[in-house]
């Protein structure tokens, strides 16, 4: 067993389902439970789907619900195909799981996980909640879409939103040129207080590139032409280069859930999740009984994605989060594991490479990512 040391890693919901599997041998609950019958009417829509989907389809990924939680914004109550008719990774359907969960347990997500998980196998530095983490590092690259898609984002609404009323009033009060840097400079303040609350680390990078562009358009005030023209060049061409750029920085723990979440706010070390692991390989292996086949290669268990290339089997899951990736693998037969988490966009590559080198497997750790656009919701 190789342990690599890091305490974040997006892999909660195999915990989140072993937690459901001990729940259902307590009878608290049927894997073949509908939904429904747990939730309240505000997780509910008038989609007659929703009353078909169980528990286990959820445990699957073959619920129907959206592959992932889409930067926050709550997509959890479309369907984007017929339940139990698909394969699609969904961590909307394990919130839907997570909701599930402390209805039935009587508590929150994070004390479930300390009854059945993390206080019985002695995982004395795991939790779903906020607490000190390693920092992540994330690309430029990544880095430079939020900053500057947020600003882009807000200058043009408020762009547009002036421009109408200039229309309205005929441009009585302001022109067109001082419409357009005020909405960048507004649009400007708009992204600093997102920052400020997501990614205070990045403020200041942000304000200088900012402010760069506040002497750019200050300088060329009085050209009309040089105004537009210098700006925009400016703003595409920082923003090809931080794109292009093959660097990473440093974030801060602040871009990860407060809040338990199941779909990606398990915070862990490499030990922690060995001894998750090694306690599945024994106590529960249904976790790795095959669901749902994805394609000849790929199933899905309960909690875990199966692989069988060439007649060897391994189990494994992955998490990708801004700024931290990670991997596990299991190879059931010889019970070898490995545990890679990294602080790193670039971690996952790495960690493929470990487990192949230490468990000697040959498959790629990788299922195909379906889009919510392949199916008709």
């Amino acid at each position: 067993m190789l342990r690599l040391c890091s305490k974040q890693a997006p892999l909660g919901k195999p915990v989140v389902a072993y937690i459901c599997l001990q729940l259902a041998k307590e009878d608290k609950l049927s894997l073949d439970d509908t939904i429904t019958q747990y939730l309240e009417p505000a997780w509910l829509t008038e989609d007659h789907r929703m009353a078909s989907i169980t528990i286990h389809q959820l445990l699957s990924h073959t619920a129907g619900f959206s592959p992932s939680f889409e930067m926050g914004v709550d997509k959890r109550q479309r369907l984007y195909f017929e339940p139990g008719s698909h394969f699609s990774y969904s961590g909307v359907g394990y919130i839907f799981l997570q909701k599930i969960i402390e209805r039935v347990y009587g508590g929150t997500l994070q004390q479930a996980a300390q009854e059945y998980v993390f206080v019985p196998l002695q995982m004395h530095n795991s939790t779903f909640e906020t607490t000190p983490t390693v920092t992540p590092y994330v690309r430029t690259s990544s880095l430079v879409v939020y900053i500057v898609l947020v600003w882009c984002a807000a200058a043009l609404v408020l762009f547009i939103i002036g421009f109408l009323i200039g229309l309205i009033t005929k441009f009585k009060y302001y022109s067109k040129r001082a419409l357009f840097a005020g909405s960048i400079v507004a649009g400007f303040i708009v992204d600093m207080i997102l920052l400020a609350i997501v990614l205070p680390r990045m403020v200041i990078p942000a304000m200088i590139f900012g402010g760069i562009g506040f002497v750019v358009l200050w300088v060329t005030r009085k050209s009309k032409r040089l105004f537009y023209v210098l700006f925009s060049a400016y703003v595409l061409i920082s923003t090809a280069i931080g794109l292009l750029s093959p660097y990473t920085l440093s974030v801060g723990p602040e871009l990860f859930a407060r809040e338990a979440n199941a779909a990606y706010s398990l915070k862990t070390t490499s030990q922690d999740l060995s001894l998750f692991i090694m306690d599945v390989t024994a106590n529960q292996p249904e976790l790795m009984d095959s669901q749902v086949q994805i394609d000849e290669i790929n199933s899905w268990g309960m909690g875990l994605a199966i692989e069988n290339t060439n007649g060897a089997i391994t189990c494994w899951h992955s998490g990708i989060n801004p700024g931290m990736q990670s991997l596990f693998v299991i190879e059931p037969e010889s019970h070898k594991i490995v545990v890679t988490l990294t602080n790193s966009d670039y971690g996952l590559a790495f960690a493929k490479e470990i487990a192949k080198r230490f468990i000697g497997i040959t498959g790629e750790c990788e299922i195909p990512r379906t889009d919510k656009s392949d199916f008709i919701g």
